[in-house]
């Protein structure tokens, strides 16, 4: 009786530890970033083609900084202006040579994504498509959530305001 107890025992351990070893693989497989599946089922030449893109991106971002001034690089450092008026100041600053190369980068990387959707079979298109209504998703998470975190900063400061109300 004691050995069928232990048996049966060691059986619903074995079950647990399966089912949860189970559990943890779904879970890292539904964890991985959508960019990482996506990749996955792109054919050699689209992989390639990527790759040579991005370092022709880095060759002309490295060319861009080359450029900068120390007071753009000041502007971009500064930690006490917003990211909004870090990149307004820094866009006022920029040289009409400056403002080229910043176009051609933008119309290099516009054109990477389209050469990237031109070449792609309807599969990777819906692959596509999906991960983009994920991050759309994700983001609008975010901001309900950073919504959510400022709306209890609020009423956390007038709850203080209500109880000491000579400051």
């Amino acid at each position: 009786m004691k050995s069928i107890g232990k048996l049966l025992g060691m059986a619903v351990i074995a079950l647990m530890i399966s089912a949860g070893t189970t559990y943890a693989q779904k879970t890292a497989e539904v964890q991985k970033p959508a960019k990482e599946k996506v990749k996955q089922n792109l054919t050699d030449e689209q992989k390639a083609a990527i790759e040579k893109a991005k370092a022709d991106r880095a060759t002309a971002r490295e060319d861009f900084k080359a450029t900068l001034t120390e007071e753009q690089k000041a502007i971009l450092e500064n930690k006490e202006l917003s990211a909004q008026k870090r990149h307004d100041q820094f866009m006022a600053s920029m040289t009409e040579a400056q403002k080229a190369m910043w176009e051609a980068n933008q119309a290099a990387k516009d054109a990477i994504k389209d050469a990237v959707k031109a070449s792609a079979a309807k599969e990777q298109k819906a692959e596509m498509k999906e991960m983009k209504e994920k991050n759309r998703e994700q983001n609008q998470k975010l901001n309900e959530g950073q919504k959510e975190k400022v709306k209890k900063a609020v009423e956390k400061v007038n709850e203080k305001r209500k109880s000491n109300p000579n400051k």
